[in-house]
């Protein structure tokens, strides 16, 4: 279980990778309100040109697909923490309450591991996670990339309520691996509901695993690119 920063949220690319990966049943993925409200206000910000009606469809998109994924009931354990950004403690806190193993996050230096091992919490980037989802369910992996090519999964630019992402049935899970992932039996959804919330054709190979790769992802990207 991990629970996603404001951070890798921020990113389209990378929030809708790690979308999928929860929807695929490659990691169980958690979240706040207040995490939300961090990534949706600082991108409304830097992109002007986007409205607060957008990003809120776009998170209310991601809570139909992942209905499970936010945590509750956590702020009691905030003023216990301490984080070298005070404004960062209502991560932990989420990720202590919710039993969480990861904190997923861009910058490492946030989260000192002298923080975060006493609770059993390892905090990493997107890239290193890709990397540890590799080595564990290479197929699956790969499957929850291909759908980030063959359809694009949730953009702040969808035109109207009727683009709102219809979720793929329950996943059914498998024991964990010796990483601590689940498996995962996948079910699909038809593809032309899902080509329902297309805002563009999708990405070539290529084409991903060089915008991946300009997002921080190069370590991943790079063994996605091998034969």
């Amino acid at each position: 279980m991990a629970v996603y920063d404001a951070s890798v949220l921020y990113p389209s690319l990378i929030r809708n990778l790690l979308m999928y990966l929860g929807t695929e049943g490659l990691m169980a993925a958690r979240w706040t309100a207040a995490i939300h409200d961090e990534w949706t206000r600082n991108l409304l910000e830097d992109r002007p040109g986007l409205t607060a009606e957008r990003l809120a469809r776009t998170w209310e998109q991601m809570t139909v697909a992942l209905p499970d994924a936010e945590v509750e009931g956590f702020e009691h354990l905030i003023g216990t923490l301490s984080l070298p950004d005070p404004d960062d403690r209502h991560v932990l806190a989420a990720a202590i309450h919710a039993d969480a193993e990861l904190i997923v996050m861009q910058n490492l230096k946030h989260f000192p591991a002298g923080e975060l091992t006493p609770h059993g919490i390892e905090a990493l980037t997107p890239d290193a996670l890709l990397g540890r989802l590799l080595d564990a369910e290479p197929a699956a992996t790969r499957t929850a990339i291909e759908e980030v090519i063959r359809i694009p999964f949730v953009s702040c630019r969808n035109r109207d309520s009727s683009d709102l992402y219809t979720p793929r049935p329950e996943p059914v899970f498998l024991p964990l691996t010796p990483f601590g992932f689940p498996g995962v039996l996948n079910t699909f959804q038809s593809e032309s509901v899902l080509r329902a919330s297309l805002r563009k054709p999708p990405y070539d190979t290529a084409q991903l695993l060089a915008r991946l790769g300009a997002v921080g992802l190069a370590q991943s990207t790079g063994r996605l690119g091998e034969p």
